[in-house]
């Protein structure tokens, strides 16, 4: 139990670097000025009127790093936000920008982060058990002939980071999988919580995917492997094809999310 509380707590450290690290670097000094973007989005989805709450952060805008477009929702307690990049505000039309929105409230919404985060966690314990016992089984064949002696020593550190350097690329798909999942979930949040507020908003949403694809070189249609292994987002023509077919409301169906 000594070893694996030993690798347990040297994969925490190793997780936490880029937290840090990112703390660390983000800046500061962001000075808030309200704006009047998105409230009608906002009001059924937490349920007050966020108008005081909505703010536009100015220093440093996105473009004077990427031309992409982007947004994202970040944040913990009080702090949890939606952040939408100026080149997307820029580049995106009204209409695309409160589907963009609308996507981003979605994981806040449906709870997607606390989601993601416990199964990816889960995931890890799974992944740090099987690499106990691998790396175990390693040192009792090999452990001899490298000179290590045990997982408490610390010449096992390079056997133990490759050990764990493969289980993480093995284990890439399914944690693609599971954000992909999600993903897929804030496309159809985005359009429901739209609907009635934006006209055509299949349209709009395959129109926004089409352009932000082009803005940001995303693939436009990577093969079956490409993705499973290096796609955390539905590819473009996945994304481009639900948005423009999600229609529940034309057939009398209930929606999922939106009621």
């Amino acid at each position: 139990m000594k070893d694996l509380r030993f690798i347990v707590l040297l994969c925490l450290f190793a997780s936490a670097l880029p937290a840090i690290t990112a703390a660390q670097t983000s800046p500061a000094n962001s000075a808030p000025a309200p704006t009047s973007a998105a409230p009608a989005l906002a009001q059924p989805s937490v349920g007050e009127s966020p108008q005081d709450t909505i703010l536009e952060y100015s220093p440093p805008p996105a473009s004077s790093k990427t031309t992409g477009l982007n947004a994202y929702v970040t944040g913990f307690g009080a702090s949890k936000r939606v952040v939408v990049w100026d080149n997307t505000i820029a580049k995106a039309t009204v209409p695309e920008t409160l589907f963009v929105f609308g996507h981003e409230m979605g994981h806040y919404v449906l709870h997607h982060i606390p989601k993601e985060i416990a199964i990816d966690a889960i995931i890890l314990l799974f992944l740090l058990y099987l690499g106990y016992r691998l790396s175990r089984a390693m040192l009792a064949q090999w452990g001899q002939q490298w000179g290590i002696r045990d997982l408490r020593d610390w010449a096992s550190l390079p056997a133990l980071m490759f050990v764990i350097t493969v289980l993480a690329f093995l284990a890439t798909p399914v944690f693609n999988a599971v954000s992909r999942h999600f993903e897929h979930e804030a496309d159809r949040y985005g359009l429901e919580v739209i609907h009635g507020i934006v006209p055509n908003p299949n349209q709009v949403a395959a129109h926004y995917f089409q352009k932000s694809g082009e803005k940001n070189l995303a693939d436009p249609d990577p093969s079956e492997f490409a993705k499973i292994w290096f796609f955390d987002h539905p590819t473009r023509k996945e994304r481009v094809h639900f948005v423009a077919r999600y229609n529940p409301w034309s057939k009398g169906e209930e929606t999922r999310y939106v009621k």
